[in-house]
């Protein structure tokens, strides 16, 4: 009775817990910027950028999409342009839906620069927008993040699909996302 009772009581913690729907992690060779769903109910589209944006591998362990062509301290008056961003994108297949709950990455920047990072289930981001990460600094090292989706955005319907776009500015250099196995991968869930 006692096993039944604890069971109950936790039973709604385990529809809490959340698993990776996508990850983008170039080990497909054929195409470094597709995605892998990692769930049956997911659809999700290649890695897209409005910038220069290429593969590249020193070795096993650094492997990264690396992009340039972002606005310079100079232009825009510092600010992002919202016209130049990488983007991912994934929705639940017909019948499904989904619920997001963070998107998780690695970058640097070899210099000094920002960037930002909004989502929305427009495609032209014409509404609905919101910040997963509002201006922030990138350094010469690899940070890990780990940023949550707000409630609003779930849950994401069959006939929708949510966009994240990665706005990098202020800067005269590249921005880089690790990629490749072992690595910290972009991925959401």
């Amino acid at each position: 009775m006692k096993k039944t009772l604890l069971l109950f009581l936790l039973l709604p913690f385990f529809g809490f817990a959340q698993t990776d729907l996508v990850k983008w992690d170039a080990t497909n060779s054929g195409n470094r910027y597709a995605p892998v769903p990692l769930v049956g109910t997911i659809n999700a589209s290649d890695l897209s950028a409005t910038v220069n944006n290429i593969y590249d591998s020193n070795n096993a362990a650094n492997t990264f999409f690396i992009s340039s062509g972002w606005p310079t301290p100079l232009s825009k008056g510092g600010q992002y342009d919202p016209t130049k961003y990488i983007q991912f994108a994934l929705g639940p297949k017909a019948g499904n839906k989904a619920n997001l709950s963070t998107f998780s990455f690695e970058c640097k920047s070899p210099g000094s620069q920002k960037y930002t990072i909004k989502y929305s289930k427009q495609s032209d981001f014409s509404s609905g927008v919101f910040n997963l990460l509002t201006a922030t600094s990138v350094t010469s090292d690899w940070i890990q993040y780990t940023l949550n989706f707000s409630e609003e955005i779930n849950p994401v319907l069959p006939t929708e699909k949510v966009y994240v776009r990665i706005y990098a500015y202020y800067t005269n250099n590249d921005f880089q996302i690790k990629t490749g196995n072992g690595n910290i991968v972009p991925t959401i869930n």
